[in-house]
């Protein structure tokens, strides 16, 4: 019989592993199966398709899109970085998404797969600033304690959490949702009057929502998702903008 190929004698992904001749299973992370990654970090579910880098690398450059309707909304607001502290605060939010999601979508095209290690900092990011987001639109400290709690409980879940939670991708992106969702409800408890920004910017994250999760625009799903993102953070500038004007009022 021929021996195996050399690179074999280091694959050690279907060897079973033993300790004291048992064998030991690996418990099934939350959600295994589900979601258009299914439910696991690390996926590759366009690694041959032609169009993946370029797709990738553009979904990159779209994440200055809603910076852009972002900023065009506080500039045109005719705000101040020292004025308008909801609407600059708002604006920080977002940069501070930017960076590890650039970086997780050029790894995903320099790789043809996505990166776990880079998935996970693009999560934390989003986590994190979505409690500066929840201030922002709040200017309030016990609720935006709430943020803090779901941001650093969904956190601690992705990076110390035992297997079956930090190996779920589905779970740590469903409670990435919901702080961004958590974020928003300050437009419905604090204003003096019906916040006219809330039912866009709840639509257009939906909307986002529902096209990353069903993938239906394959290997463009990113970049269209990018693009609906800038549709949120106009309308979440736009109440910010609202907020500091009553509060100056």
């Amino acid at each position: 019989l021929a021996p195996p190929p050399f690179c074999s004698l280091f694959d050690t992904s279907n060897r079973p592993s033993n300790s004291g001749h048992m064998s030991v299973r690996k418990s099934k992370s939350v959600g295994a199966g589900l979601g258009v990654y299914g439910g696991a970090w690390g996926a590759a579910p366009y690694k041959n398709h032609p169009w993946l880098p370029t797709a990738q690398v553009l979904a990159a450059l779209l994440m200055f899109w809603p910076l852009w309707t972002s900023y065009n909304a506080f500039a045109g607001a005719g705000c101040s970085w020292s004025a308008g502290v909801s609407a600059s605060q708002t604006l920080l939010a977002w940069v501070m998404v930017m960076p590890m999601s650039i970086v997780n979508h050029l790894g995903h095209a320099a790789a043809r797969k996505w990166v776990p290690v880079l998935q996970k900092l693009d999560r934390t990011t989003i986590a994190l600033s979505s409690i500066l987001g929840c201030w922002a639109l709040s200017q309030a400290l016990i609720f935006t304690t709430g943020a803090a709690v779901l941001a650093g409980v969904t956190v601690a879940l992705m990076w110390i959490g035992t297997p079956q939670y930090r190996d779920s991708e589905i779970l740590a992106s469903g409670l990435v949702a919901v702080c961004i969702l958590y974020g928003l409800v300050p437009m419905t408890i604090f204003r003096e009057s019906w916040d006219s920004c809330f039912l866009p910017a709840l639509g257009a994250i939906l909307s986002g929502f529902a096209i990353f999760q069903t993938d239906w625009l394959g290997v463009w799903t990113d970049s269209v998702w990018h693009f609906v993102l800038g549709i949120y953070t106009h309308y979440c500038m736009q109440s910010a903008v609202a907020l500091d004007s009553s509060c100056s009022a």
